[in-house]
C-alpha cells in the first residue's frame, strides 16, 4: 500500500472515531459499541 493510501484510510479511520465520539457524548450510542479503545485500536 502506497503511503497517500494509507494516509487517506488513516484519516477515514479518524473521522469514523470522531462521529462514534460525538454521538455517545450525545447519549445517542451506548459506549459499549466504542470500538477505539485498546492497543491493537489505535490510530497512529
Amino acid at each position: 500500500m502506497t503511503r497517500s493510501k494509507t494516509r487517506t484510510f488513516t484519516n477515514q479511520l479518524i473521522f469514523i472515531r470522531t462521529l462514534f465520539s460525538k454521538v455517545i457524548t450525545n447519549g445517542e450510542v451506548d459506549r459499549k459499541y466504542y470500538s477505539f479503545v485498546g492497543e491493537w485500536e489505535k490510530i497512529k
